[in-house]
Formats: structure tokens, sequence, C-alpha cells
């Protein structure tokens, strides 16, 4: 009987993992591979569900931010975010009154994340509903 509870006890935490990794949305494989700075992986729902995609954005570097509208159907509504390794992304929920100004602050205020993401933005202050841009940078010393 020790045998049985010795095997399902890591084949269970095997099946958890391999639930709360990210997908691309089309396919039932996880993403494994995500090392394409730049590329910053969207889901609707929590935890790597509902409709998923990857985007590629510029590379903010210095003063030379490139802020980018939030694409549908993530815009007010992004459930997890997860930018691939090599950057760091900034989201924000500011409003873009004219051209002269920018809706991206010096901090994200929505969230400030890199690899692998994070897998809820709903449930905290529900921040999900609340993103409309984003913009990355290259990170030497992130994950």
């Amino acid at each position: 009987m020790r045998f049985h509870y010795a095997l399902f006890l890591p084949l269970s935490l095997f099946a958890e993992l391999t639930v709360s990794l990210p997908t691309d949305g089309k396919h039932e494989k996880p993403l494994t591979t995500r090392d394409t700075p730049g590329n910053v992986y969207f889901c609707t729902e929590p935890n790597w569900t509902g409709t998923c995609e990857v985007f590629n954005y510029p590379l903010s570097l210095g003063d030379n931010t490139v802020c980018s509208r939030m694409p549908e159907p993530f815009y007010e509504n992004i459930g997890s975010i997860g930018p691939d390794r090599g950057a760091i992304c900034r989201v924000f929920s500011g409003e873009e009154t004219n051209v002269s100004t920018t809706p991206c602050a010096i901090h994200g205020d929505v969230t400030f994340t890199q690899y692998p993401g994070e897998a809820d933005l709903y449930t905290l202050d529900n921040r999900g509903h609340k993103a409309r841009w984003i913009y990355c940078q290259m990170c030497t010393n992130c994950q």
C-alpha cells in the first residue's frame, strides 16, 4: 500500500505543475521554450486559460519608450501575462489624451513583470481589467 501512495504523490504534483504552465491557446502542450525577449504571452482568464496568444513588442532602450496599446481581446481583459526570458514588461492603465503625452508612466501601475509572468491579474485589485498599455525593456538581470 505504501508503494501506491509514494507513486501517487509525485504524479499528482507533476499533474499540478503541468496544468499551471502556459499554453499557446491553440495546442494543449505547455509552452516550454520562451526565450525571445519582446514576446509576451497573454490569456483572457487566470491560470493561462481562456483565449491565449503571443505578441511581440519592440524593446524600449533608455529614454526611448515604446508604449503600445494592448491588442484585442486583451485590452482591459488580461487574466494572465508572461513575458519571455530576457525582458521585463510594464503594464499601464493610463488614458491617451493627445499625441504629445504618453499613457505609459515611469512605473507600471497595473503590473511590472518578468518571466515566467503572473498567472492571475484579476484576484488582486482586479488589475487585469485596468490593463490598456504595455512596454517592455531588455533585462540582463532577469530570469
